[in-house]
């Protein structure tokens, strides 16, 4: 007989007489489930996940790019640029802050510069990219030099010089620029791309050589295309770019009340296949500047470097 357990107490109680006693139905043994075959992360793809969480990892934890100290005795027209000639530098982490590349924060697609004696367009040194993407493989590979800074306003214009020796073309975006990247600005577009945590910035990129179309495409920066479609070889090639009125051009403002200011003189290729060729070349910057005059027409007149 099945007794059935009444409230919170201890006994049993027996069912009503006109009620026939409960059985329990005899249930179907549980079946196996089918076989299946395992399955297993191959290792390669494992590889890969394990590094991409260390990215990720690092990413959150990477240090921020030094900034570029704003003379106290700023004056409109000076270079912001320190050691704009090269003449003085030092890597970034013994204790020279001014020129680094985006290695500082451990960035993968980025690739460490030298400095080269003997080959600068004034004085003895200039900033040098090696690229060689059989040394350095990847897809994306950025080489160059930046610098951060908090300047009173953006600054009018970016120029310099730069020098290419031993290029060979092993992608189709393989190409030399400039990048002037303005951070959360007070003035940004209203639909810009934000980041997670409500990081933004403004950019703009001004290709050199290399390039005959804008070589990416992204949401928070602007391409003006200039240069040749393959850069000269061997000689020195001065550049200037009007900043407000490209940054009026694409953006339809300039940037104001930035964190901060990045400027970027690189050589690079993206979405490059293993399968295409080689891409080499050596690169050669010197004499930049950042400021509100223009150095065309003394570039055009003289030669003369950039001043500090």
């Amino acid at each position: 007989m099945l007794g059935l357990f009444v409230g919170s107490g201890v006994g049993w109680a027996e069912p009503p007489a006109d009620e026939p006693e409960r059985t329990e139905e005899p249930q179907p043994a549980p079946q196996a489930p089918p076989n299946r075959p395992e399955r297993r992360i191959p290792p390669e793809v494992l590889q890969q996940l394990i590094e991409q969480q260390r990215a990720r990892q690092q990413q959150r934890q990477r240090p921020q790019v030094p900034q570029t100290p704003i003379p106290e005795d700023f004056e409109p027209g000076m270079n912001l640029l320190g050691d704009p000639g090269f003449e003085a530098h030092e890597r970034w982490d013994e204790g020279q802050p001014w020129w680094n590349s985006l290695k500082v924060q451990g960035s993968q697609a980025w690739v460490e510069f030298d400095i080269a004696e003997g080959e600068g367009r004034s004085g003895g040194r200039a900033a040098h990219l090696h690229m060689d993407s059989s040394a350095q493989p990847g897809p994306t590979r950025v080489h160059g030099v930046v610098q951060e800074m908090v300047p009173p306003a953006m600054p009018r214009y970016v120029s310099g010089w730069y020098r290419v020796e031993n290029w060979e073309r092993g992608a189709e975006k393989q190409y030399l620029q400039t990048v002037v990247v303005s951070r959360r600005p007070s003035n940004a577009p209203a639909n810009l791309m934000r980041a997670r945590g409500g990081n933004y910035s403004v950019q703009l990129a001004m290709t050199l050589a290399g390039a005959e179309e804008p070589p990416l495409f992204m949401g928070n920066r602007k391409f003006e295309v200039t240069g040749p479609a393959e850069p000269v070889e061997g000689a020195w090639v001065f550049f200037e770019f009007d900043l407000h009125e490209l940054f009026t051009k694409h953006w339809g403002r300039v940037p104001e009340d930035s964190d901060g200011v990045r400027i970027f003189f690189e050589v690079r290729y993206d979405k490059k296949p293993s399968a295409e060729p080689v891409a080499r070349c050596d690169v050669y910057f010197d004499d930049l500047y950042f400021g509100d005059s223009s150095r065309a027409e003394s570039a055009d007149a003289s030669d003369e470097p950039a001043s500090d």
